[in-house]
């Protein structure tokens, strides 16, 4: 017998189009069992950078990295925050045509789920932002959660149980509509 799944780790990209549509899936999920959902850092733009170009953490602002960085500083405070903050921005970008990966819009974002705009600049300002992101990112990366060819690539991890015994790896998700009570099971 398996043993039953209370929480999991949930590694996104704001940017990642099948890591927002399996976020919508996850917090049906959620909707139905009540598991706990412990959102973390994964870098499509740290992955995919080419050799020779800057890290993000070496940019200013870095679109996909920023709005993660954001994310982390939202979360030193509530899991909720950074859970509200992600579902808004990808709702932005992927359904709403909106560009949440510029400041201004970010800013805009935040002020809209009741949160202070002021956060982007002190999530920029806060140079250890970049850690909690790139520790994240390169957990997913030394568990062999993301290689191969472009079309092997998975685009985000979960973990089940939150613990390394219990660490799964969901690959690219598209295509059909993955949410529905039948794939909510423990």
């Amino acid at each position: 017998m398996q043993p039953e799944i209370t929480s999991v780790d949930f590694h996104f990209d704001v940017m990642c189009p099948y890591a927002y549509q399996t976020s919508k899936w996850i917090r049906d999920v959620r909707s139905q069992n009540g598991i706990e959902i412990n959102w973390r850092f994964f870098s499509l733009e740290e992955v995919n950078r080419v050799e020779g170009k800057k890290h993000p953490w070496e940019r200013e602002w870095s679109y996909g990295w920023s709005m993660l960085r954001i994310g982390a500083l939202l979360r030193r405070t509530s899991m909720d925050d950074l859970d509200a903050w992600y579902e808004r921005a990808g709702r932005a970008l992927h359904e709403d045509g909106h560009r949440p990966h510029q400041p201004d819009v970010a800013r805009h974002l935040l002020e809209e789920i009741g949160l202070d705009p002021a956060l982007v600049d002190q999530a920029i300002a806060d140079e250890t932002t970049h850690d909690d992101v790139r520790t994240e990112h390169q957990k997913v990366i030394d568990s062999g959660g993301y290689g191969g060819t472009r079309e092997q690539r998975g685009v985000l991890a979960l973990s089940p149980g939150g613990g390394a015994s219990g660490t799964g790896q969901l690959g690219r998700v598209g295509g059909e509509d993955a949410r529905g009570s039948h794939k909510a099971r423990k």
